[in-house]
C-alpha cells in the first residue's frame, strides 16, 4: 500500500511538469533546406555588395592618387609663378628707377618698342605708375 501511495504521489508531482513543458517538432527537411537556401541566397548579396564595395575604395585611392600627382604639380606650377612675379617687380623697380633719373622718355616710343601684347601691356602700366608717381 506504501508502494502504491508512492507511485500516486510521484503520478501527482510529475503530471503537472509534463503539461507545462511545452513539446517541440524538429524542422522538417524542406524547411531545413528552405533556410539554407535563404542563407545561401543572404551571403551571396553580401558577397556582391562587398564586391562592389571594394570596387568603390580602388577607384576612390586611384582618384586620390591622381589629385595628389595635380597638387604637387600645381604647387611646383605656383612656386615657378611667384618666382617670375617677383623677377618681373624687380625689373619693373629698375625701369621705373631708370626713367625716373634719366629724366621723362617718350612714352609712346616705349609702347612702340614693345616685343608682344603683354610687353605692350606691362610697359603700359609701368608708364602709368610712373606719371602717377611724378
Amino acid at each position: 500500500m506504501k508502494k502504491r501511495i508512492r507511485d500516486t504521489f510521484l503520478a501527482a508531482v510529475l503530471a503537472p511538469c509534463l503539461i507545462s513543458t511545452p513539446a517541440y517538432a524538429a524542422p522538417s527537411v524542406d524547411e531545413l533546406e528552405e533556410s539554407k537556401a535563404q542563407a545561401e541566397s543572404e551571403a551571396a548579396a553580401l558577397q556582391d555588395e562587398l564586391t562592389a564595395l571594394l570596387t568603390q575604395i580602388n577607384e576612390l585611392e586611384e582618384q586620390l592618387i591622381q589629385n595628389g600627382g595635380k597638387l604637387l604639380q600645381t604647387e611646383a606650377d605656383l612656386g615657378a609663378a611667384e618666382e617670375k612675379e617677383a623677377k618681373l617687380y624687380e625689373d619693373m623697380k629698375n625701369r621705373i628707377k631708370y626713367m625716373y633719373e634719366g629724366g621723362q622718355t617718350n612714352t609712346m616710343s616705349m609702347l612702340l618698342a614693345a616685343e608682344n601684347f603683354s610687353d605692350f601691356l606691362n610697359k603700359a602700366e609701368y608708364a602709368s605708375m610712373i606719371h602717377a608717381y611724378l
